[in-house]
């Protein structure tokens, strides 16, 4: 079993008492939280507030975005399948964003939401595609949505690689 660490940054700056750390910078905390071996860290008020304008730090991403899909019926759940090379040094996250037609604002400016993993196998070879799954359930229900793949590596000479994307709006 694995396990994998978070923070909170409030061990950098203080929100409700900015006087405490409120000269540290996000950069400065994102980096001392990697350094002190976090894998990730919860949002904080030094954070961007656009899910657009969060990128993995520590690595080297890529990602994949679908276009923005209008569907004919509303749905509840959302269902992204693919193919990948994935080791212990890489990864991938998927998101979301959904949009009805009552919700005010333009699609472009609705956040992404992180979509819980259900298959996430390694591979064995730099070569060898497995099958990934990553389903959320339980939406309020949407009539638009687009998927974003964040490829996340550390070396370049072995790099996360996706193919045969399907995603799929359900209403369960």
């Amino acid at each position: 079993m694995s396990v994998k660490l978070g923070v909170a940054p409030i061990a950098w700056s203080n929100d409700d008492m900015p006087e405490l750390g409120g000269d540290t910078s996000l950069e400065q905390c994102l980096d001392e939280a990697s350094q002190a071996g976090y894998i990730g860290i919860e949002s904080g008020g030094k954070f961007p507030k656009k899910s657009s304008e969060l990128l993995p730090k520590g690595g080297k991403h890529s990602s994949y975005i679908t276009k923005k899909v209008v569907l004919e019926n509303t749905s509840t759940s959302v269902k992204v399948l693919f193919d990948g090379i994935r080791n212990s040094s890489n990864e991938f996250k998927v998101f979301v964003k959904t949009k009805k037609d009552s919700d005010p604002g333009d699609f472009d400016d609705m956040n992404y939401i992180e979509i819980p993993t259900v298959n996430y196998p390694s591979s064995e070879t730099k070569s060898q595609y497995r099958a990934f799954d990553f389903e959320i359930k339980d939406l309020s229900e949407f009539k638009e949505f687009s998927v974003k793949i964040a490829m996340i590596g550390n070396d370049q000479s072995d790099i996360p690689k996706i193919r045969n994307v399907r995603c799929l709006a359900l209403a369960i």
